[in-house]
């Protein structure tokens, strides 16, 4: 058995409908970093690199490449960054999401996920934000709190986003080029 917050599996049912009411030309997917957390499985708590939550994990981002997948629509699906979430007694190095393995076995498990399916790439969003100004992807001026992306990181981002984005929709003979909706799971 899988412990599971309402909030995290509230959207998933929805997924289907809200990607056809979107008429999406591409879709992007950035993952949380709650997935660098630890999840209740068989009882005992488990994170990315335990053989366990591997497993669930995969599985997971499986079944939500299937629902994405769709004849012409580009799906990019971002790696993720390490983190420097303030731990409990505000030391990053204290909490155990901010191992930087997390995010690297998070990473091969969405390349293992989008290797070989037709209409999918990988985005290199941890290269992104080690290039940001000022510091790269631990300084203040990208992030806040060391893991949500403060006003001025998300317009540097977005400014090495969306050009891959209309690139993506353009080649999926999109005749509009312009129109891009963005995708994020919880």
């Amino acid at each position: 058995t899988i412990g599971e917050q309402p909030a995290c599996t509230g959207w998933e049912p929805r997924l289907p409908r809200l990607l056809d009411r979107a008429e999406a030309d591409a879709i992007v997917v950035i993952a949380g970093v709650d997935e660098l957390g630890e999840r209740q499985i068989d009882r005992e708590w488990r994170s990315l690199g335990d053989p366990l939550y591997d497993g669930w994990l995969a599985g997971e981002l499986e079944a939500m490449a299937d629902t994405l997948a769709e004849p012409g629509v580009p799906v990019l699906w971002a790696t993720v960054p390490h983190t420097r979430m303030p731990g409990p007694d505000g030391d990053w190095t204290r909490l155990p999401d901010n191992d930087p393995a997390r995010a690297d076995r998070l990473n091969e498990l969405i390349h293992d996920t989008v290797d070989g399916r037709d209409g999918f790439q990988v985005i290199d969003l941890v290269a992104a934000m080690q290039e940001l100004p000022r510091g790269g992807e631990f300084s203040p001026n990208a992030r806040e709190e060391g893991r949500t992306l403060s006003p001025g990181g998300a317009e540097n981002l977005a400014g090495w986003l969306v050009p891959q984005v209309l690139e993506a929709a353009g080649a999926s003979g999109s005749d509009s080029g312009s129109d891009s909706d963005s995708g994020s799971g919880g």
